[in-house]
C-alpha cells in the first residue's frame, strides 16, 4: 500500500476520532447543564409506583426525570469532579463544589425513596399521604426542606418499627398484616355497611376471623395518629379473637351426648339369653 493511500486512512480515522470526541463532548457539557439546572431551581415530587421494582420514585417535571436519570447523573458528576480534582482554577473551584452539593442531593433523594418503601413494606398507613401532600424544590443550590423530608420519615420508619415490634406482642393478630392490608382491615371494620366485596372482609376471612362480629364491636373513635391507629387495631382483633372462643367454648358447654334407644323383641332379648348360656 502506499504512502498516500496510508495517509488517507489516517485522514478518515483522524476525522472519526474528531467526530467522537466532539460527540462525547457535547454530551458532558449537556449532561453538566442539566445538573446545573437542577440545582439551580427544580421542583421535586415523589409519586408512588407498585408496578415497578422500586416502590417509590421521584420526577423533575420541567426536565421529565426520574431517579434513574438522577443516579446517571450523580456519576457523571463524579466523574467531572474527579477529572477536575488538579485544576486550581476558581471557576472549576466552584463547579466542583456544585457537582459535590448535587451527589449529595441525590443521595438524600435516594435515602427518602428507600424510607419510603420502608413505611410502605412494614404497614405505615399514611405514607402515600406524606408524598402526595409535598413537593420539594432545590433553589440555588439550596435543598433543606428535602433534607427535612428525609429527616421527618428516617424518625418515622424509626417509630413505627419500635411500635410494631411492641404491639406484635401485645397483639399477635396484627403479624398477618403488612403493606397495604392494616389499612383494608381498617377501612373494612369502619366501614359503615358489610361489603363481602371489600378486600379487608376477604383478608379476615382467610385467617380465621368473623367480618360480620367485627362491625358489631363499639369500635374506638379513628385517630390521626398512626401509633394509635395500630393499637386500636390490634385492640379490636384481639377483642374479636376473645368473642370467638367464648363462642366456641359455649357451644362445647352445651353440648348434651345423644343415646340411641333401641326397642327388642320378646324373641329378640330370648335368643341373645340362649346364646349367652351355650357360650
Amino acid at each position: 500500500m502506499s504512502i498516500i493511500h496510508r495517509r488517507f486512512d489516517c485522514s478518515q480515522s483522524v476525522a472519526g476520532i474528531k467526530h467522537l470526541y466532539l460527540e462525547l463532548t457535547n454530551k458532558e457539557q449537556s449532561k453538566r447543564r442539566c445538573i446545573m439546572d437542577i440545582m439551580s431551581h427544580s421542583l421535586l415530587h415523589f409519586i408512588k409506583n407498585p408496578s415497578s421494582e422500586r416502590l417509590f420514585d421521584v420526577q423533575i417535571k420541567s426536565k421529565n426525570l426520574t431517579f434513574d436519570d438522577l443516579s446517571e447523573l450523580r456519576d457523571r458528576a463524579r466523574l467531572i469532579g474527579y477529572s477536575n480534582t488538579h485544576n486550581k482554577n476558581q471557576d472549576h473551584y466552584l463547579e466542583i463544589q456544585k457537582l459535590e452539593s448535587f451527589v449529595e442531593l441525590v443521595g438524600v433523594i435516594e435515602g427518602i425513596l428507600k424510607n419510603l418503601s420502608s413505611l410502605y413494606t412494614a404497614g405505615f398507613p399514611t405514607v402515600t399521604d406524606i408524598i402526595y401532600n409535598q413537593d420539594v424544590t432545590c433553589n440555588e443550590g439550596n435543598y433543606d426542606n428535602l433534607r427535612q423530608l428525609y429527616k421527618t420519615l428516617e424518625e418515622k420508619l424509626e417509630l413505627w418499627e419500635q411500635q410494631l415490634c411492641v404491639m406484635y406482642q401485645i397483639y399477635p393478630e396484627l403479624t398477618y398484616f403488612s403493606y397495604e392490608q392494616f389499612q383494608m382491615v381498617e377501612s373494612f371494620i369502619y366501614n359503615v355497611k358489610i361489603e363481602e366485596k371489600h378486600p379487608g372482609y376477604h383478608l379476615l376471612k382467610y385467617i380465621g376471623f368473623e367480618p360480620d362480629l367485627l362491625q358489631q364491636i363499639n369500635l374506638p373513635p379513628k385517630s390521626k395518629d398512626e401509633n394509635e391507629r395500630l393499637e386500636n387495631l390490634g385492640k379490636i382483633l384481639k377483642t374479636q379473637r376473645s368473642i370467638s372462643d367464648d363462642l366456641e367454648e359455649i357451644l362445647e358447654d352445651s353440648f348434651i351426648p345423644t343415646v340411641s334407644i333401641f326397642a327388642l323383641s320378646y324373641s329378640s332379648m330370648r335368643s341373645i339369653h340362649l346364646l349367652s348360656l351355650e357360650t
